[in-house]
C-alpha cells in the first residue's frame, strides 16, 4: 500500500513539472541611495521615485506626492491602524502606474495609502506588495 502511494505521488509531481514553468516577468533596475533601494516609474504620466520595500504590506504615497500627481485623497475606509510619524493616514489610487523595468505594462486603477513626508528628498513613496505581489 505504502509503495503504491509512493509512486502515485511521484506521478503527480512528475507531471506537474511538465505543466509548471518558471518565467521571468521584469528586471526591476533599483538605484541604491546609501541604503535606500529606489526605483523610477510614473504615475499618471508624471515621473516619480518610490522605494522598493518588497515588506511593506501595502504602497504608500507621501502627502507630498499625491499633491504633486494631483491625485484625490479620501479616508481610509478600512478598520486599519497605520502608524509612523504621528501621520493622519489617508488613500488614493493612481489610474496609471508604471515602473521601469517593466516595460510596457501599466498598472491601472492603484491604491496607496497616503501620510508623511519623511521618506526623503524627491522620494514619492513606498512600492510595497499591493504592486510587487502582482508579479
Amino acid at each position: 500500500m505504502a509503495a503504491s502511494f509512493s509512486l502515485a505521488v511521484i506521478g503527480l509531481h512528475a507531471r506537474a513539472a511538465t505543466i509548471c514553468k518558471l518565467e521571468k516577468y521584469a528586471a526591476l533596475p533599483v538605484t541604491m541611495a546609501g541604503t535606500r533601494p529606489l526605483v523610477a516609474g510614473t504615475v499618471n504620466g508624471q515621473q516619480a521615485r518610490f522605494l522598493a520595500g518588497s515588506g511593506a504590506f501595502f504602497s504608500v504615497l507621501t502627502r507630498d506626492g499625491a499633491e504633486k500627481f494631483k491625485l484625490h485623497v479620501r479616508s481610509l475606509s478600512w478598520n486599519l491602524d497605520v502608524r509612523g510619524g504621528g501621520a493622519d493616514s489617508r488613500l488614493t489610487s493612481a489610474n496609471d502606474l508604471t515602473l521601469a523595468g517593466i516595460g510596457s505594462r501599466t498598472s491601472h486603477r492603484v491604491d496607496f495609502i497616503v501620510g508623511g513626508n519623511a521618506m526623503g528628498p524627491g522620494i514619492d513613496g513606498i512600492i510595497g506588495q499591493n504592486i510587487f505581489a502582482r508579479a
